[in-house]
């Protein structure tokens, strides 16, 4: 993986036009064996001549697949599982001989949970011809910043852990789950499935999440009308003591109880209920929860607790995910959001696969475009990118399903046969 510390914020333009002159400079000084400063308007006629004929193309040709992931890292920073799951999934398809035999090749860029900092990332990337897609970008309110460059720039946004209206309507972008709202989603189905009457709902207060809930509410809740979200519970994120928000919680005495706030506030919020007495049912995005987690501070902890699931756990597509991830990130500790960046890359090798002459950012963002059927190996259905979603505001949330999960002998599980339900009408379907 090639790290960038520093972001370069000239243009795309600016960059594009700066790397054709390089690449010309160093032909016509290794062809001609002269000085470029002789031969300006040939240099000139090379620069154009170049541009003409794709700068990425021509870099691609026989080079490694090369793509951007643009995700915080570390604890506490948004989609801080999404690059070791990315580099589980380079390092295992390389390990099979690559993409026609032509390498995966992995850039990052941390935006520090900075929206604008986000933007000079995907600027980044849009500036170096080289770079022919994104995945898993984790942004928490960037995509505003984020994808109207990658737009103009003509790449696909693969596997965008979405969050903003902006990640589900971006015709460059392709979600594998239904983003943020999967936790929120697939509680309130959970609850309402286990006969809930009313539950509250424990998140952070930050304008993605809350945005979350307006969706949960307006779009998911229809389809139960026997169950109700009877209050909101919002803590700030650099929240360090719950134990208000834990009172607020439970005061009213709610049928269940959603938490769905970070993993950093949903831990000790789990354990903190359940220490003040509540013993119904909890449900928390698997998201959320590391399988570590369970034998270390959730440990006695799990008793009525059902995660939300957007992934089965069930089925070769999780074997394959978690030998990789032990194999080539033994010392990660991750979530699903590790999965949406495995199941990205996984795409990103796929439709390179299948397309015949150069690989060029317009020909990635095609193929992505008329992808359907698409098998996960049973992490999710199989997806179809080729018809948007008839959900006004959510024409991207291919995948808007979730499956239910439960924790035994210190492991998260999907029980079989795996049920997954479309947040959105109810439906349920069974593989």
């Amino acid at each position: 993986m090639k790290t960038e510390g520093r972001v370069d914020d000239r243009s795309a333009e600016g960059r594009a036009v700066s790397l054709v002159r390089v690449k010309g400079q160093t032909w016509l000084s290794r062809m001609a064996g002269i000085p470029l400063a002789r031969h300006a308007a040939a240099g000139a006629l090379v620069a154009v001549t170049l541009l003409a004929t794709s700068g990425q193309a021509l870099a691609q040709a026989g080079g490694p697949i090369r793509f951007m992931v643009i995700a915080g890292t570390g604890p506490g920073t948004t989609g801080a599982d999404i690059v070791p799951g990315a580099l589980a999934a380079v390092e295992a398809i390389n390990a099979r001989g690559g993409v026609n035999g032509r390498k995966l090749e992995m850039e990052h860029c941390d935006p520090k949970n900075d929206p604008n900092r986000a933007g000079a990332c995907a600027r980044k990337a849009a500036g170096d011809d080289t770079i022919l897609a994104t995945v898993g970008n984790a942004l928490l309110g960037g995509g505003e910043q984020v994808n109207p460059i990658l737009e103009q720039a003509g790449m696909a946004a693969i596997a965008t852990k979405a969050y903003v209206p902006a990640d589900w309507n971006s015709p460059s972008v392709f979600t594998v789950d239904l983003g943020a709202p999967s936790g929120g989603a697939g509680s309130a189905v959970i609850l309402a499935g286990r006969g809930a009457k009313t539950f509250t709902v424990v998140s952070i207060q930050v304008p993605a999440l809350v945005t979350m809930l307006d969706f949960v509410e307006k779009l998911v809740m229809p389809n139960f009308p026997g169950t109700k979200i009877d209050k909101r519970v919002l803590m700030p994120p650099a929240t360090t003591d719950v134990t208000p928000y834990v009172a607020e919680a439970l005061r009213g005495n709610p049928d269940g109880i959603a938490v769905i706030p970070t993993r950093g506030l949903a831990i000790p919020f789990i354990r903190a209920l359940r220490a003040q007495g509540f013993k119904g049912v909890i449900t928390t995005g698997a998201t959320v929860v590391a399988a570590e987690d369970l034998s270390g501070p959730l440990k006695g902890f799990t008793d009525n607790l059902i995660l939300a699931g957007s992934f089965s756990r069930s089925g070769k597509g999780w074997d394959d995910f978690a030998a990789a991830m032990a194999k080539y990130q033994s010392t990660a500790q991750y979530t699903e959001q590790a999965v949406v960046s495995w199941i990205g890359v996984n795409q990103l090798a796929y439709v390179a696969g299948r397309i015949n002459g150069p690989l060029t950012r317009g020909g990635i963002l095609k193929a992505m475009g008329e992808l359907k059927d698409y098998s996960t190996d049973g992490l999710t259905p199989n997806l179809d990118y080729s018809k948007p979603m008839a959900i006004p505001g959510y024409v991207r949330a291919f995948n808007p399903t979730t499956v239910e999960d439960k924790v035994e002998n210190d492991k998260i599980v999907t029980p079989r046969p795996v049920t997954f339900i479309n947040t959105l009408t109810g439906k349920k379907t069974e593989r």
